[in-house]
């Protein structure tokens, strides 16, 4: 490739490499070809609520292709006639919602965890999470996998018992309690990031060490406990 190319710039292809800038061009060219057009939201104010105007039944011709009003003049008569109109509520509609627990850490997941909350570079997450490793405190660090053994769930018990004998808040926890996070069928190379039951070495943490074992501590305690519960109104 570096011989056929006319300026005889030096050129690397790979399975890996060549896909990926690929990808990048695509979404570079995307970016270079996007023409930016304006489209239009109706909002009313009623004593500190916002009603934001749905384009449900609103004329076709003056829509994109998104359903977004396009048309300036299209939208200033609707906001003119929905202004200070007399408005009353049709129905309340309520759904009950759950989230469940987030999944166990993958290196990635974590090393963005850790950047957004404590402004952690990528390197001093992998270098804290492989010292822990060799501490034997946690599992295997460079994992691309969020998803845990399905045989590893019966040391829940032991796991959570060890994590409290070091300081975890395990309260809440039932370990008959399963998450979509144990399966096999999803397993790469190497599972999910989770502390182990060995804690032993847990008292020759430095700061650095406690603040990330607590984190994925933290995660797998939760993994035990309820799904967070909310309705949407």
């Amino acid at each position: 490739f570096t011989l056929k190319n006319s300026a005889r710039a030096l050129i690397r292809v790979g399975r890996v490499k060549t896909p990926t800038l690929a990808l990048i061009y695509k979404r570079y060219k995307e970016h270079m070809e996007f023409k930016p057009k304006d489209y239009y939201v109706i909002v009313n104010e009623n004593k500190g609520i916002s009603f934001f105007l749905q384009n449900k039944g609103l004329d076709d011709k003056f829509l994109d292709e998104e359903n977004r009003i396009i048309d300036k003049a299209y939208a200033e008569k609707l906001q003119a006639d929905t202004t200070k109109k007399k408005s009353y509520i049709k129905d309340i509609i309520i759904d009950k919602k759950q989230i469940p627990p987030p999944m166990p850490f993958a290196l990635s997941s974590l090393q963005k965890y850790m950047s957004s909350k404590y402004g952690w570079s990528a390197q001093k997450t992998l270098d804290t999470l492989q010292s822990l490793y060799e501490k034997k405190l946690t599992t295997y660090p460079r994992t691309d996998c969020e998803y845990l053994p399905e045989e590893q769930f019966q040391d829940a018990k032991i796991i959570l018992e060890r994590l409290k004998d070091v300081g975890i808040d395990i309260q809440g926890t039932d370990t008959k309690r399963r998450h979509r996070a144990w399966d096999n069928s999803k397993l790469t190379a190497h599972h999910g990031i989770m502390p182990t039951k060995d804690t032993s070495n847990a008292g020759t943490m430095n700061d650095n060490e406690k603040l990330l074992y607590q984190e994925i501590a933290n995660r797998y305690v939760n993994l035990f406990r309820e799904p967070y519960v909310y309705n949407q109104i």
